[in-house]
């Protein structure tokens, strides 16, 4: 063997035990740091809930997928890997109502559940063919809150919104404007003892109110909702009066414009 091809075959040597080692020590590293994130001192040990009468029903919403391990075999309860917006998402999908999470140092969950009283009980189309009792509430933001029981008398009037045939937890149905108007209005009803049982909003943003007294009423939310209730208020108090239980509709879909008609009486 020539000298020059010793060398040559003594440094191969020298090379691959050096990747050798290096390679050893890089995996015994990762093998730390993995081994790192199981140590118990870095879990979610507590889980805070606030603002939700049934703790103990969230937690157990959850426990199946803080006990689980991620992709790298990894537990997703590790207080650094936890992804807060999975946390909410999952509350969202098994029908919680809208929630803030976050974390706190060391080993806790915080889960805030957002306290909007409820305006509305909506029941998408394309659920309620399956399934009569996915409705949902709707708060004063215009968005969908935690299921609504079933109700032989719902206790809040059930909206119905043109081309909206699905939703979920968490989506935005109404405009800020569109709920700042129905808000004002339904609280001009409640003053006027017209309690509204179902509402209708159609494609170019009319709305038909149905009182639970029989009749309805016919209005627009591109008008001032301010104006509206005033306008009613004075065709009840001053040219219906105590013709009330003949109302068959009243329509103010017009600036400074109203009709009303009156059953026949036979």
């Amino acid at each position: 063997m020539e000298l020059a091809d010793y060398y040559k075959k003594r440094k191969r040597k020298r090379f691959a035990g050096k990747a050798v080692f290096f390679g050893g020590t890089l995996l015994l590293a990762l093998f730390i740091v993995w081994g790192f994130f199981w140590m118990p001192f870095l879990r979610v040990a507590n889980i805070n809930i606030e603002g939700y009468a049934d703790g103990d029903g969230v937690k157990a919403a959850l426990a199946g997928y803080l006990s689980s391990l991620n992709k790298l075999f990894l537990p997703r309860n590790n207080f650094f890997i936890l992804n807060t917006d999975n946390i909410e998402q999952i509350l969202k999908e098994k029908g919680f109502d809208l929630a803030e999470v976050s974390k706190k140092i060391p080993s806790t969950l915080l889960i805030h559940f957002i306290s909007t009283p409820p305006l509305f009980i909506f029941c998408p189309p394309a659920l309620a063919d399956e399934d009569k009792t996915a409705c949902f509430y709707v708060n004063s933001a215009g968005a969908v809150g935690e299921r609504a029981p079933k109700f032989s008398e719902s206790p809040l009037p059930e909206l119905a919104i043109y081309g909206q045939g699905s939703a979920k937890i968490g989506d935005q149905i109404l405009s800020e404007q569109d709920t700042d108007f129905l808000g004002k209005f339904l609280g001009s009803l409640k003053n006027l003892n017209a309690a509204p049982l179902k509402i209708e909003i159609s494609e170019n943003k009319d709305i038909k109110i149905f009182i639970k007294d029989g009749w309805f009423i016919l209005t627009s939310m591109d008008l001032s909702a301010d104006r509206v209730s005033d306008e009613l208020r004075l065709l009840l108090g001053q040219k219906i009066g105590d013709k009330r239980s003949q109302l068959e509709y009243i329509d103010m879909r017009f600036p400074d414009k109203a009709f009303y008609k009156l059953k026949s009486v036979n």
